[in-house]
């Protein structure tokens, strides 16, 4: 009768102790570790994943050996890309544009202190003129621009001052999300809202999105324009050289799906 009762009470306590036991992840691939956090809907295990994924790709150290327009590049990308302390998308009407007004909303806020993934490739050109009312505006401006060069930078790893939890994305995690998040289809959503609790993205079709940008500029390298990407919509941006950094002065919404 004694070993019945000592055998209900040890028991129950190697399961509890079986099942809080941790997993070493040192011994699992960034794909079985991605995969295992959802499984067991860890954030701690998602954001394991995220660590090792950020030392794994550091950001662009030796900028001397870039050419000088690949320069230029890196410093208007670091200047201007902050998409979530800033109002990256929607100017507000009132505002002087010398700053951007801060992002207030709590759907942003919660989001400061997660991941954001940095593109692997920005595309550029240099143009003689800016058109930034353009489109479908029935005031269009008749300049043609002309386009003198154009490029993109691969691996594309610019070192951002706002926040230190950034990830640069190449072919491999690329696949590794894509494989994720695609396989099995019917679970996509499930799978972003886990995402979410670690970066900054939004579902879209197949995949899902994260904030990119593309950028036009003036041979004089004082004024320019970026093209903002994120989600189910689209801005343009004026940004101009004022003692020495790359500030926005007028935004736009260009496209909204």
């Amino acid at each position: 009768m004694k070993k019945n009762i000592l055998l209900c009470f040890i028991i129950p306590l190697l399961i509890i102790n079986l099942s809080c036991t941790a997993i070493d992840t040192s011994k699992l691939t960034q794909e079985e570790l991605l995969l295992l956090s959802y499984k067991e809907k860890s954030v701690d295990y998602l954001n394991v994943f995220f660590e090792r994924w950020q030392k794994e790709i550091p950001s662009t150290k030796n900028i001397d050996q870039l050419s000088e327009d690949e320069k230029i590049i890196y410093e208007i990308f670091q200047n201007t890309f902050n998409p979530v302390e800033k109002n990256f998308y929607t100017p507000n009407q009132n505002a002087d544009f010398d700053d951007i007004v801060p992002v207030t909303t709590p759907e942003y806020n919660e989001y400061i202190n997660h991941y954001m993934i940095v593109q692997n490739r920005i595309s550029y050109k240099f143009v003689d003129s800016l058109i930034f009312w353009d489109d479908f505006d029935t005031n269009t401006n008749d300049t043609i621009k002309v386009e003198t060069k154009h490029g993109i930078i691969e691996d594309f790893r610019p070192k951002l001052p706002f926040t230190s939890k950034i990830v640069y994305l190449n072919k491999k995690y690329n696949d590794i999300l894509k494989n994720f998040y695609t396989n099995p289809i019917k679970e996509q959503d499930s799978k972003a809202r886990f995402l979410w609790n670690a970066v900054l993205i939004t579902p879209s079709r197949g995949f899902f999105s994260y904030p990119t940008i593309d950028i036009e500029i003036k041979p004089t390298c004082t004024e320019a324009i970026i093209y903002l990407n994120f989600a189910f919509g689209g801005s343009k941006a004026i940004i101009e050289k004022k003692n020495g950094e790359w500030k926005i002065t007028n935004i736009r919404t260009i496209w909204i799906e």
